[in-house]
């Protein structure tokens, strides 16, 4: 696993989706695992069948914040838990945050855009003081940071690019 860096030009990417209705984000290390909040006070996280809290643990530490991390690995479900498509499984709360784990079976198509770099999909319409907001607990103060400047600083080196209906924002590397 390659840590993830931040510093100017981070090679990171926001998918600004007419599709999409919640805030996810995704990395390429953990293709099948996506952390999904629709709003601050809740997230929800898509894992494949028995998937291990040490795996979240490996792959996302350098973009969740360090308390909803180590409370997800203390926290996380037995992997006999998780063994049923699409049966979500409470984790305890994270001080108001309720959290979910939802197992799913690997997807049998290829996705529209290939995941080679960490990529948060917001809705788009969706204000920057909204988006802080709901991910500010959530994502690391740097994380945050960085996406915000990539999604609504036209001076920060970035890429936009149409995709279909969608705006794919990449930053610099």
């Amino acid at each position: 696993m390659t840590p993830l860096v931040l510093r100017d030009g981070m090679h990171t990417e926001i998918l600004l989706s007419r599709g999409e209705t919640v805030t996810s984000f995704e990395v390429p290390e953990a293709a099948q695992v996506k952390i999904i909040w629709p709003e601050s006070k809740k997230l929800t996280i898509s894992v494949p069948l028995g998937q291990s809290a040490d795996f979240i643990k490996n792959h996302f530490e350098n973009i969740l914040h360090s308390d909803l991390l180590e409370h997800l690995v203390n926290a996380w479900p037995q992997a006999t838990e998780l063994n049923k498509v699409g049966k979500a499984v409470p984790v305890g709360s994270w001080d108001d945050v309720q959290i979910e784990v939802v197992p799913q079976k690997a997807p049998k198509n290829q996705a529209e855009l290939e995941l080679d770099r960490p990529r948060i999909t917001i809705q788009m319409g969706l204000r920057v003081d909204e988006l802080t907001d709901n991910c500010k607990n959530h994502l690391k103060p740097e994380v945050l940071e960085h996406v915000i400047r990539l999604w609504s600083d036209p001076d920060y080196c970035r890429t936009v690019l149409p995709v279909g209906r969608n705006l794919l924002i990449r930053g610099c590397v």
